[in-house]
């Protein structure tokens, strides 16, 4: 089993930032982006990067696939759950038993 948790149903995943410091900032606390319509936020992946979201009608989705892709996100990459223990550590996770995830 993949700790990929953050990746079901695909996500728009990038890179950790750093603060003033050089430490990995929280992706709660990076600065939103966006225009006056839309204004982007980030959610954990865990120790894989922050997921890129977006508010709509009030509520916070996720962004699409194609918006993604589309490049309006510096070194953004789309990601879905892995399958084979490969494609786990692709996304820089580590595979654990079913059962237990220390093992």
């Amino acid at each position: 089993v993949c700790n990929d948790w953050w990746a079901q149903g695909g996500a728009c995943l990038v890179p950790f930032e750093a603060d003033g410091d050089g430490n990995r900032r929280d992706c709660g606390s990076i600065p939103g982006r966006g225009n006056s319509s839309v204004l982007y936020s980030y959610e954990s992946a865990g120790n894989a990067g922050c997921v890129v979201t977006k508010r709509v009608g009030g509520a916070v989705v996720r962004v699409s696939r194609s918006e993604c892709l589309a490049g309006a996100y510096p070194g953004a990459r789309w990601r879905e759950r892995a399958k084979s223990g490969e494609e786990c550590l692709g996304h820089g996770q580590v595979c654990h038993s079913r059962f237990n995830e220390y093992e």
